[in-house]
């Protein structure tokens, strides 16, 4: 995973291989991240992703809504590979700005 910064936007680039491996890890980066900054907007670029498990998606998914809950954007740049996570596990991502 990489983390960009663009102002008060910071990008996340999930890896090709998003797996509970590197959730723990991932998890602090970003936190850090967000804790120490002032972060108005997320924007979570999947354009790379290959693979992502159960775990990982969690860890995407409570980002997002720490972000919403702060009344704060997020957005998604998906790919297919994200995309069929969501509809197998039914989510459908309303309040998120999603291009893909």
């Amino acid at each position: 995973m990489e983390l960009k910064r663009d102002g008060d936007r910071l990008i996340i680039v999930l890896p090709e291989d998003a797996t509970i491996l590197n959730v723990e890890e991932d998890f602090l980066k970003i936190n850090d991240e967000l804790v120490i900054n002032s972060i108005k907007s997320v924007t979570i670029d999947t354009s790379l992703l290959k693979e992502i498990d159960t775990a990982y998606l969690q860890l995407i998914l409570s980002i997002m809504n720490t972000i919403l809950q702060s009344d704060h954007r997020v957005d998604i740049n998906a790919n297919s590979v994200f995309d069929s996570v969501l509809d197998l596990y039914g989510i459908t991502l309303r309040e998120v700005s999603k291009n893909g």
